[in-house]
């Protein structure tokens, strides 16, 4: 199943089948989530995957839906923001919530590539679930993510704005409605573009068709988004004069100018924060986190590379953004910089990340022991990867 296909098939799935989900099944998606990317590769997310019935039904509680205590296994994205906090100030907060909303996003793709669902819990209390997985108090839980295998009947459709309605272009001739060139694309699956994608700093001279940034813009916007918000809006800078404007915004990252299109992801969020003040803002953060993040993915199957930017100047981006096309709404804000363009045939360095020891647990904060029915699986994970090794790094319990 391709990049498209997967973020296609991908719904809030809300009811479960009573089937476990394969504990090495779960360790090859954190297999591959944990190569996505963070500020400074902090990688300041934690994982605690609680299996345990009991526990599921007190996060179900804690998050007042029933319905989450069917999903065998949830997955708690918890925010180690420390590190970050202590060198961005509060930028490193911002930069640590979408940290663990691009990963979380990750494991929703791979999910479906397994066969299984996901939905996304935001709405919940934090406190009371950390207090039960015995969450350090420097740590906290900014999402739920349950897993298992669909019991849904019907298909769910997703309702989405128009890309047009999404997009605003620095040229009227290079919009979503009139882009009609073509670009050859390769069909990778979630997992390959993941492996695949890097933070690109160098560039060649040769332009993106409008016809590739229009296709990434239109499947990425089936994003999910708290209560369906959709609170992003794009604008696409592709002139030189305004790509110079935005790298002297983000404190003179020249090198971003070579890169052949910016594309400056504004959270339109008000509508949430009106609604949920404080939550409202992590949702709107996290949703934007999202997309951008189906964007680098979706990016990879064309031969582009990305790299995501986020310290910029907030006044003159702000001012930038609003300068590419009027017609953005006066209170959408900057939140991120994408450069997109052809990498250059400069070799980049490899992703260099943790262990899935050194970030997940199962059932609380700390804990890698593996429950006694899951010890049949020990052996087999054993013959797999050096990192599933990890998995059991510690002997089960008898």
């Amino acid at each position: 199943m391709g990049i498209r296909e997967t973020i296609l098939a991908r719904s809030s799935i809300r009811k479960y089948q009573d089937r476990k989900v394969p504990l090495e099944v779960i360790g090859e998606i954190m297999e591959h989530a944990r190569l996505a990317p963070s500020a400074g590769n902090s990688q300041n997310w934690r994982f605690v995957i609680v299996l345990d019935r009991e526990k599921r039904e007190k996060i179900a509680e804690a998050s007042n839906k029933p319905w989450m205590k069917e999903a065998p296994a949830h997955i708690a994205v918890c925010n180690y923001s420390k590190k970050l906090t202590s060198l961005y100030a509060e930028a490193g907060k911002m930069f640590s919530i979408q940290d663990c909303a691009i990963i979380a996003s990750y494991i929703q793709l791979l999910a479906v590539d397994k066969g299984l669902s996901t939905c996304w819990v935001g709405a919940m209390d934090e406190f009371k679930i950390g207090l039960l997985l015995k969450c350090p108090e420097d740590v906290s839980v900014e999402a739920i993510i349950t897993l298992g295998y669909s019991a849904e009947e019907e298909e769910k459709k997703k309702v989405r704005n128009e890309a047009k309605n999404l997009c605003f272009f620095e040229q009227e001739n290079a919009s979503v409605k009139n882009a009609k060139d073509e670009m050859e694309k390769k069909e990778k699956a979630v997992e390959q573009c993941i492996h695949e994608r890097r933070s690109i700093r160098n560039y060649q001279n040769k332009d993106v068709p409008a016809g590739a940034i229009n296709e990434i813009l239109n499947i990425a916007r089936l994003a999910p988004s708290a209560y369906n918000a959709q609170n992003w809006r794009f604008a696409i800078a592709k002139g030189k004069a305004k790509r110079r404007e935005i790298a002297d915004a983000c404190h003179g990252q020249h090198w971003m100018t070579e890169a052949p299109v910016h594309i400056v992801v504004c959270n339109f969020g008000k509508k949430l924060i009106d609604m949920h003040k404080n939550k409202g803002h992590l949702f709107a953060v996290q949703d934007c986190a999202i997309i951008a993040s189906y964007m680098q993915l979706l990016a990879v199957e064309y031969g582009l590379g990305t790299c995501w930017v986020g310290a910029f100047d907030a006044g003159k981006l702000d001012e930038c953004a609003h300068g590419i096309n009027s017609a953005l709404p006066p209170d959408a804000m900057p939140e991120i910089v994408l450069t997109l363009g052809f990498p250059d045939d400069a070799k980049h360095a490899g992703h260099i990340r943790n262990e899935f020891h050194d970030f997940c647990y199962f059932d609380k904060w700390g804990n890698m022991d593996v429950k006694k029915e899951e010890s049949a699986l020990k052996a087999k994970v054993r013959e797999k990867t050096g990192f599933l090794k990890g998995l059991f790094s510690v002997d089960v319990r008898e």
